[in-house]
């Protein structure tokens, strides 16, 4: 899911922001609430006093924003660096992709599922491609703000009525990726969309 996860962001304009460090002193409980929600786990640096401390020596929990940091010793100074997006946390990222996946299955495009490992496969166990994965992070940017007014490729060009409620949204952007499957010459398409 990282791969729809990465494109739904950069579609929604959630980027990273540089967090300030969150400093404790360890006595007794090895667990630390850490400040912002929505943090990358992979941007976290634990630094103990004063040098940094081996990645394997902590694990933080999304659900419950704590690092755990093992073999501390009373009186540790801890300080710890990371980064987290704007807007939403990776796992309500995930909840709109897998509602996307639905959405394309339901319109017959393509059958996805989300195996083990948080992989998207389709129904030959086969990865997306770069389109199906730019469709599926453009159905879930809908379904996260469904006042987008156009959307534009270099394949296709969609213009949305302000009065199309979001499931025609969805159809229009799935049938569009439809066609330009089918198509030999997609780069002319060209749609009547005079039935708003």
């Amino acid at each position: 899911m990282n791969t729809a996860r990465n494109l739904l962001r950069y579609a929604i304009g959630d980027i990273l922001k540089v967090c300030p460090p969150d400093c404790f002193t360890y006595t007794t409980s090895a667990s630390f609430p850490l400040t912002e929600p929505n943090i990358d786990s992979t941007t976290i640096v634990v630094y103990k006093n004063g040098s940094v401390y081996s990645a394997s020596n902590y694990t933080y929990s999304s659900t419950t924003g704590r690092i755990t940091i093992n073999g501390l010793t009373a009186g540790d100074a801890l300080e710890i660096y990371y980064s987290a997006y704007r807007k939403y946390s990776d796992t309500e990222l995930n909840g709109y992709i897998r509602n996307a996946l639905s959405w394309i299955s339901s319109l017959q495009y393509k059958d996805f599922s989300v195996g083990s490992g948080d992989v998207i496969l389709d129904s030959d166990e086969v990865s997306p491609t770069v389109k199906e994965y730019n469709l599926i992070a453009l159905v879930a940017t809908v379904l996260i703000d469904g006042r987008i007014k156009s959307y534009k490729t270099n394949e296709i060009t969609i213009q949305f009525s302000n009065n199309e409620s979001i499931d025609i949204r969805i159809a229009k952007l799935v049938e569009a990726h439809r066609a330009i499957e089918l198509s030999a010459d997609y780069h002319n398409l060209d749609y009547d969309n005079s039935d708003d």
